[in-house]
């Protein structure tokens, strides 16, 4: 979500005695606790799980599993510093950790930041259980929810449900992150809080130099071979490679705590309206999303009793500068909405309103030598798509692998890094071009310029689609040759596949097990996307598919050896891959 803190004096210290310097240095390294456990045959694509957005990645296959040394050894550099202790950097420093490296975690206070409260959707288990928190996250008791009330463009409320009995979690960030942090010490990790990074530079030595200081301003040092900046919004080494948006698509977050003290518990806003979607009432534990003609708003309830509400205008057209306009222009917001209004009538602020920049931004670039970006402090995308922190901790998972190849196999850091961008992008594109689509829905029915400003996908400064990325994909599933293929196989009553002269391999890094290798692709030609180096469609492998076709003559018994041999996948993106291949002339059926 966006970085809301409040902006404080800097302090002053005297000309007198001046604060002491700390040096950061590791106790010899111990093993991780016998009871930490990290998965590492989960596959990037289920990681991610966001439309169009994976289809061209490799997925983790079992692999090179080899436990790396143990590092730091009190005097020297430690492996991994990490800056930030959102749940980027705590994921970050749990995996690392738990893989046998050395890792460092500074975070800045956050006393006197007020704390978000965030919607996680049922798909953040994946990424729960690939950082190994998923049973703290089970174990802490935050509100769980079946779904989403919409209420966006024309018509009424509608119950979106996560459906198959999943749930979500609506959390305090606050306590999401302790409860991270807590699973980073535990692994193994050194946490450092209060501390505020300043700089980060190459040592004459070789190892980067983190510097910044304590909330005694007492100068803290550490030395490390990698720096995984998880700052955020701050950006202390991202900032310097960041790509703002359009000034049109400035975003302000005005947020405010709503409670009930009686008269009875928050109701779902299909019953607060009268309105019964699908002839179910609305579900208090719901998250609530609403559009509105100047901006769009959300809402998360932390108890029968306690609500964010969150409305996200445009700057340029809210004043919020004036003493005690904030608090006033806030209420005016949100009495905007219909179905928000409606929820919040008869209950009471609990405190002031205050305000976030929510503003999206890319990088001209994701990492380099002796660091990445991860997380917030690469791109940020618009909370509309509920998927901030699933993106952050996804992202630090991969950040993780990227930094381990980087430390046990220094020959592969420039396919492990050009991977990471190349991902980080890809994530960041297929992201914006959903919420694109999204605010293009409201654009036509509101003329305010919040909504046109933020509908076209092609508005950006410095974002480009990647051959290879979701444009490929999209061409795949566009193509008339791929879709009459798909169509012959569900009718077709025996096959008889063959390779064709069309096929065509090359190589490009993946991800195996934790490292970053060079992994045999196919070449295939996307249409207006170009050629494209590709392994995984819809988490299908494509090149082991083509290895068994020849041996079966119909379609069910050939998914039924494909599953048997490689990790099963559904039958829809099965289907769709083998089209693929059929459609871009790499098998024919003779049959």
């Amino acid at each position: 979500m966006a970085s809301c803190r409040r902006r404080s004096r800097d302090r002053s210290r005297s000309p007198g005695r001046q604060p002491a310097s700390i040096r950061i240095r590791l106790p010899p390294r111990q093993p991780p606790h016998p009871s930490v456990s990290v998965s590492c045959s989960v596959s990037l694509d289920s990681i991610i799980c966001s439309p169009g957005v994976a289809e061209s990645i490799a997925p983790t296959r079992p692999g090179s599993d080899r436990e790396p040394a143990p590092g730091g050894d009190g005097d020297g550099p430690v492996d991994v510093a990490i800056i930030g202790g959102g749940p980027a950097g705590s994921s970050a420093a749990r995996l690392l950790s738990a893989w046998g490296h050395s890792a460092l975690l500074l975070a800045k206070s956050e006393a006197g930041t007020p704390s978000l409260a965030e919607s996680l959707p049922p798909s953040c288990r994946k990424v729960f259980e690939a950082i190994g928190v998923r049973e703290a996250v089970e174990r802490a008791g935050f509100v769980t929810t079946g779904g989403n009330t919409v209420c966006w463009g024309a018509g009424p409320p509608r119950v979106a449900s996560f459906g198959g009995g999943r749930v979500g979690y609506q959390v305090l960030r606050r306590d999401f992150d302790r409860l991270l942090l807590d699973e980073a010490r535990r692994a193994g990790a050194i946490v450092r809080t209060g501390v505020t990074v300043r700089r980060v530079a190459n040592g004459q030595d070789g190892p980067m130099v983190v510097a910044g200081r304590d909330e005694r301003e007492r100068a803290v040092t550490a030395s490390a071979r990698i720096v995984l900046d998880c700052s955020g919004r701050a950006g202390v080494i991202a900032r310097r490679h960041r790509t703002r948006l359009l000034a049109a698509e400035t975003t302000l977050a005005l947020v405010g705590i709503w409670r009930r003290d009686g008269g009875g518990a928050f109701a779902g806003p299909a019953s607060a309206a009268g309105v019964e979607p699908g002839g179910e009432p609305g579900d208090a534990s719901h998250t609530v999303v609403e559009a509105y003609a100047d901006g769009w708003a959300w809402s998360v309830p932390l108890s029968e009793r306690r609500r964010y509400v969150t409305v996200m205008v445009d700057p340029r057209t809210t004043e919020t500068d004036h003493p005690g306009s904030l608090a006033a222009r806030y209420r005016a917001e949100v009495g905007k909405t219909v179905h928000l209004a409606r929820l919040a009538a008869g209950a009471s602020l609990e405190g002031e309103p205050w305000a976030c920049d929510a503003s999206q931004y890319g990088s001209r670039r994701f990492g380099g030598p002796g660091y990445l970006l991860v997380g917030d402090a690469a791109t940020f995308i618009d909370p509309l798509s509920s998927f901030g922190v699933k993106k952050a901790m996804a992202s630090a998972w991969l950040a993780s692998v990227v930094a381990n190849t980087c430390l046990l196999h220094p020959t592969r850091a420039d396919l492990a890094l050009r991977f990471h961008a190349e991902r980080e992008q890809e994530v960041w594109d297929a992201y914006r071009r959903q919420s694109s689509e999204f605010f293009a829905q409201v654009s036509q029915h509101e003329l305010h310029p919040f909504w046109s400003d933020r509908s076209d996908p092609m508005a950006m400064d410095g974002v480009r689609s990647r051959a290879g990325g979701p444009d490929a994909v999209e061409a795949f599933r566009r193509d008339p040759a791929v879709r009459s293929a798909f169509d012959a196989l569900r009718r077709a009553p025996s096959i008889r596949l063959r390779p064709t002269d069309a096929v065509r391999t090359t190589s490009a890094p993946a991800v195996e097990g934790r490292e970053i290798v060079a992994d045999a692709c196919l070449s295939l030609d996307a249409g207006k996307a170009g050629a494209i180096a590709i392994r995984y469609l819809r988490g299908v492998d494509l090149l082991a598919l083509m290895e068994i076709a020849e041996s079966r003559t119909e379609v069910p018994d050939l998914y039924e050896a494909y599953c048997g041999s490689r990790a099963p996948v559904d039958l829809a993106d099965f289907l769709g891959a083998l089209a693929v291949l059929l459609g871009r002339g790499v098998l024919r059926n003779e049959a």
